[in-house]
């Protein structure tokens, strides 16, 4: 057989469901690795390795670890004795890597991939200058236009202040999608010492302006971090671009195998320069905060554990030393994304919140996996208030409806629509029809383009609320999407598609057991179990129920005027 293990290329059903296998066995393997290189590289206090895409272990946004399973893969096919016809990579320092453990195995396969030709090194660095230009005028732009709205700045009252890390994008410039409830559970003068700190995602330059209007011209409080940075501090960033060329990535084994070419090749391709500015801008943010003499009370982190987070964490560790800071976990997500999990290493090196707040009971040891030294709390699910609200499920009784929830990866979203579009004869002449609900990040008109007309009797494309859609639903399918475990919660059957692209991210904790919701490893399948899930008894969606019940009071914590005050040590 010939693997094609290059980002994004389609693998067999075999291949797909050993590659996941495989990830499992590979996390600690990673994390001990990323852990290796921050200290005996010498890079603990260097804050521009920690804001690098390897540092971040970031396994959706960085190859590195899709890579490294890779390598893992090959070795066990091998072990195996399968044939292998050829191996194509898209990457030079893994087809180096490949190719040495072939040989090492006593092995002739073809491995094709890049070459490190003089035209693919000019190719490279005229893009990393694009890159690098690109960045520069996006946030000088953020800069110049924070100011032309400064005349509509509030004044700050007197007082420590709690500081708390959101995004906006389209959509979500002033309406929170991160945080719903916390507002509303503060008295007037909690209020008036609570600031939301927004990041500007995906909004194009020239809405930006519009943007900062909206925020300063908010019933919340919005402190914007453009205000307090100044151009000298977006060139130090802009400057990270020199700095990583001398970062030196000493011998590293996996499998017997020295990976640090593959990292070095990382930092090299500026794929994470954008995060990496981002991130160092945090840092001085917090330390503009405190030129400013603001006063902190509590500083409270959106915690994913990427590297804007990071450069986050060690700008306030590092200016404000003696007060609270929290990273929010607020969401249940897949243990192979494995920034959400803190290492040790980052806990001993600063770039961590003291304090790691998750939504549910159970998610706390499982955060503690890769340090047992973290300190964390239960926080309130504040994303997921309606979980506990009155809901009317009724779907219709002339259809069997299917809510398909895109999660935010278009290679997810656009393997599900074209394993439906390939049973499309069978969904119509069985009643079956389908809700499409786009992920907030996503563009509506590509969604339109990627439906079309000829399968819009079919694909309902909705501008609803989630719990909306799935009122009306009879099931669920999606992929690394919040709307799974909710979809759980309020017992409705889920199925998942296997990534037949690369790894497949599974957010659903393995202690929920499956029967409720189904792991789908081809096309053919999902026929199958959208025709059991179609014709399963009142009791067994009865028992779908209390277990939902069950998910809730473990993974979700209701969100209350104590549990808000809990979170923000509020009376304490």
């Amino acid at each position: 057989m010939k693997i094609d293990l290059s980002i994004g290329a389609e693998l067999s059903s075999s291949i797909s469901i050993k590659i996941d296998e495989v990830a499992k066995e590979t996390r600690k393997d990673f994390t001990e690795i990323i852990s290796n290189v921050s200290q005996g590289n010498g890079f603990a206090n260097n804050l521009d390795w920690w804001v690098e895409s390897p540092a971040s272990r970031n396994t959706i946004a960085s190859p590195l670890f899709y890579y490294l399973c890779s390598i893992r893969l090959i070795n066990r096919l091998i072990n195996e004795n399968h044939y292998i016809s050829e191996i194509i990579v898209d990457s030079f320092a893994l087809k180096l890597i490949i190719r040495d453990l072939l040989l090492k195995k006593s092995v002739s396969i073809p491995v094709r991939g890049p070459n490190a030709s003089i035209a693919n090194k000019i190719h490279r660095i005229i893009k990393n200058i694009k890159i690098v230009f690109n960045t520069l005028k996006d946030k000088f732009h953020m800069l110049r236009y924070s100011r032309k709205t400064e005349y509509l700045k509030r004044p700050m009252i007197n007082g420590s202040l709690t500081l708390i890390d959101t995004f906006v994008f389209p959509g979500f410039i002033s309406r929170d999608r991160y945080y719903n409830g916390l507002w509303e559970n503060l008295s007037k003068d909690e209020r008036s010492l609570t600031y939301f700190v927004p990041t500007l995602t995906s909004i194009p330059s020239c809405d930006i302006i519009s943007a900062y209007k909206e925020l300063r011209k908010s019933d919340k409080n919005y402190l914007i971090k453009e205000d307090y940075l100044k151009f000298g501090d977006l060139i130090f960033s802009l400057l990270h671009s020199c700095r990583i060329l001398f970062l030196k990535i000493k011998s590293v084994s996996f499998l017997g195998m020295d990976i640090s070419p593959l990292i070095r090749e990382e930092i090299l391709t500026f794929n994470g320069f954008k995060n990496a500015v981002e991130a160092l801008l945090n840092f001085r943010f917090a330390k503009a905060l405190k030129n400013n003499r603001i006063n902190l009370r509590l500083v409270i982190n959106w915690f994913e554990n990427q590297a804007v987070d990071k450069g986050w964490n060690a700008g306030f560790s590092q200016f404000y030393p003696n007060i609270n800071s929290i990273g929010y976990r607020g969401y249940v997500t897949s243990n192979l994304y494995l920034c959400t999990l803190p290492s040790k290493c980052e806990n001993i090196n600063n770039v961590l919140p003291r304090e790691i707040a998750v939504i549910g009971k159970e998610l706390c040891d499982s955060t503690k996996e890769f340090d047992a030294s973290l300190k964390t709390k239960i926080a309130p699910a504040l994303r997921f208030s309606h979980l506990w609200e009155n809901h009317f499920f009724l779907p219709s009784s002339k259809y069997f409806t299917i809510f398909f929830a895109l999660p935010y990866s278009w290679v997810e979203s656009n393997e599900i629509f074209q394993t439906l579009f390939n049973n499309v004869d069978y969904i119509i002449n069985n009643n079956f029809r389908i809700i499409v609900k786009p992920h907030p990040t996503m563009n509506i008109e590509y969604v339109k383009k990627m439906i079309g007309s000829n399968h819009s009797n079919i694909f309902s494309l909705v501008d609803e609320s989630f719990i909306d859609c799935l009122s009306k639903s009879n099931m669920v399918i999606s992929g690394m999407s919040g709307a799974v475990i909710e979809s759980i919660v309020f017992g409705i059957p889920v199925i998942l598609l296997r990534n037949r692209r690369g790894i497949t991210f599974n957010p659903i904790p393995k202690e929920i057991p499956q029967g409720i919701w189904t792991m789908c490893d081809s096309s053919d399948e999902i026929i199958d179990l959208i025709q059991q899930y179609s014709s399963i008894s009142d009791e067994q969606l009865q028992g779908y129920k209390e277990l939902g019940k069950k998910v809730r009071e473990s993974y979700f914590e209701p969100v209350t005027k104590e549990s808000v005050n809990r979170f923000l040590k509020l009376g304490i």
